[in-house]
């Protein structure tokens, strides 16, 4: 992605605006963070945090084993840890593909979760957009568990069919 023609676009457009992403360095992750576990009035994030722990059963599909576990737009892999957890109680390790912008953050996070779960999560980050965290992932066989929560709805709605054409076709890669 070239960064500097997308701000470009955006800021010499009618009205002018700042793509989604562009929020989302070292800091702004963090508060994201913080907005979302200490704002009551944000209920999105609890919503699908519930739904979550109430159907992960029936979310994880039954046969994991030799299976990778992606998440896109991952942040503070909060939400992922829920089906980290689930799916290694059915097997000794997991490959997890964090996928973010905030590359900075990404590490992070991954050194927190190679510390809570060791060598039982091989973690492989992904400092990246969307479109070249999908690229890198289309590049492993295996079968895919594939997280994208709430931030598509950040896209326009062309650029979601286009995002998701591509991860339809990161799946059979």
């Amino acid at each position: 992605m070239d960064m500097k023609k997308v701000l470009v676009t955006g800021l010499t457009s009618t009205p002018k605006y700042l793509p989604g992403w562009y929020r989302y360095d070292n800091e702004g992750s963090r508060l994201n963070d913080l907005c979302l576990h200490e704002n009551e009035n944000y209920y999105f994030h609890r919503c699908e945090l519930s739904v979550m722990k109430t159907h992960l059963q029936n979310i994880i599909p039954v046969d994991t084993e030799n299976t990778i576990l992606v998440d896109l737009g991952s942040g503070n892999c909060h939400k992922a840890r829920l089906f980290i957890d689930e799916i290694l109680k059915r097997h000794k390790n997991l490959s997890f593909y964090p996928v973010d912008i905030s590359h900075e953050f990404l590490l992070d996070v991954c050194k927190q979760l190679a510390d809570e779960y060791g060598t039982k999560l091989v973690i492989n980050p992904i400092g990246a957009d969307y479109e070249a965290g999908i690229a890198e992932i289309s590049k492993c066989y295996q079968s895919k568990v594939i997280l994208w929560f709430g931030s598509i709805q950040n896209l326009e709605p062309g650029d979601q069919i286009r995002k998701l054409q591509l991860l339809r076709s990161a799946m059979t890669g």
